[in-house]
């Protein structure tokens, strides 16, 4: 039974939304349990908060069950389109689609004339949402439709992933398109890999696996086997950007150019935790246990756990009251870097924020902390363990001897 402040928990004195993510949609969103915070103090707002965050994650999980029913209708529509185009003698999928464009079409049309009905399928398919319904099933009958209109209506249906993901997919499609890639029931190993190896010119290879994940991600939605196409891979000469670390004396200034008390906070954290700006722009503070939590990111299985550093406390309670996007830190953060000179192609790509993940494992490893641990606290893959997993209470807490060892008093005063 459904009580006033469900799904809603105090933590210290700010209100989160709590809640479980049922087994039926849990794979596609991503994560089995949602915790993020309302960012208040009052009751009345956080339970304002929560119906409306409500609304939104159940519009969420409902596409994901439209979506899986969607998609597996579409994939037996473009098998039988496929046995139907090639067989050539009976055509029932074509002739109900024609009826049915027929029929609406009626609904539009001044007169029965041939003309008008022509006139009016031309404004249905393109003007009405049904018939652009129509018109789509009709691409997909044909095998017309593009890599970017196809991407879109997969796109819809993926929630779990990240605006920044769901734009990289966008650029693979439109090269796609650009290059003339074949039809998706027609495209072939060769075909791929020579688009990979068009893309590999210009393009560095972990950026071009991704587009050629997110053509073979396409494909497979709409019910076409992938199998053949699994084995290309890009042959890039274009060199894997290496990012260097900061030094100190040299990330000091950036801090001074900006003279931005948040960036700097931003800077502490990232430096102590080894997060990425996304992960930093989504953290929450468990003040219970005193952790850090930051939301799956990449190749991580869960929510990643850490023991709140003491130097960096007060940091994260204030960044957690008042956060910023992730666009905002990198922008931010570039301003200062340019402010403070640090400007041309070596700075570009380089010395970014993202430098600092490396800073922090760099630290870790001078510190003498084991390098299976120091993984753990900067989210690095590890062979020895189960990526992401940091479940347990004690697993948590036996991070904090190691991450209170970090002292970056070398740019940031000690107070």
């Amino acid at each position: 039974m459904r009580t006033k402040d469900q799904h809603l928990k105090l933590k210290g004195k700010t209100y989160y939304y709590v809640r479980d993510v049922p087994k039926d949609v849990r794979d596609q969103y991503g994560k089995s349990r949602i915790e993020v915070s309302l960012k208040t103090r009052d009751k009345t707002t956080a339970r304002d908060r929560r119906n409306e965050k409500s609304k939104e994650i159940e519009r969420e999980w409902h596409a994901i069950r439209t979506g899986r029913n969607a998609r597996q209708a579409d994939a037996g529509f473009v098998a039988q389109a496929l046995m139907e185009r090639t067989e050539g003698d009976d055509t029932p999928l074509l002739e109900g689609l024609a009826n049915d464009i027929d029929d609406l079409a009626s609904q539009f049309a001044k007169d029965r004339s041939a003309e008008a009905l022509d006139a009016a399928r031309e404004y249905v398919l393109e003007e009405t949402e049904e018939g652009r319904k129509l018109q789509h099933r009709l691409d997909l009958y044909y095998g017309k439709v593009t890599y970017c209109q196809a991407g879109e209506n997969y796109l819809k249906l993926k929630p779990e992933l990240t605006d920044k993901t769901k734009n990289e997919y966008r650029r693979a499609y439109r090269e796609a398109d650009k290059n003339s890639l074949p039809q998706m029931d027609k495209l072939t190993p060769q075909r791929l890999k020579m688009f990979a190896n068009h893309q590999g010119a210009t393009k560095a290879k972990a950026t071009v696996n991704k587009m050629l994940s997110a053509i073979r991600g396409l494909i497979e939605f709409n019910g076409i086997d992938v199998t053949a196409l699994k084995s290309i891979s890009a042959n890039s000469v274009k060199s894997e950007i290496k990012r260097q670390v900061w030094k100190p004396e040299d990330l000091r200034k950036v801090l001074e150019a900006s003279k931005s008390k948040w960036l700097s906070d931003v800077v502490l954290i990232g430096l102590y935790t080894g997060a990425r700006e996304g992960a930093i722009a989504d953290m929450s503070y468990d003040a219970e246990n005193d952790w850090i939590v930051f939301p799956r990111q990449k190749q991580e299985a869960d929510d990643r756990k850490l023991p709140c550093p003491d130097r960096i406390r007060e940091a994260v309670k204030l960044w957690v009251a008042n956060p910023r996007s992730q666009s905002s830190i990198s922008s931010q953060f570039t301003v200062a870097k340019q402010k403070a000179g640090f400007t041309g192609a070596e700075f570009d790509n380089i010395y970014v924020f993202h430098s600092l993940r490396h800073m922090a494992a760099s630290r870790l490893n001078d510190l003498g902390v084991p390098e299976h641990i120091a993984a753990r606290i900067v989210g690095h893959k590890n062979q020895s363990m189960t990526f992401g997993r940091y479940g347990s209470k004690g697993e948590v807490e036996a991070l904090r001897e190691y991450i209170e060892k970090a002292d970056w008093s070398d740019i940031f005063d000690k107070e």
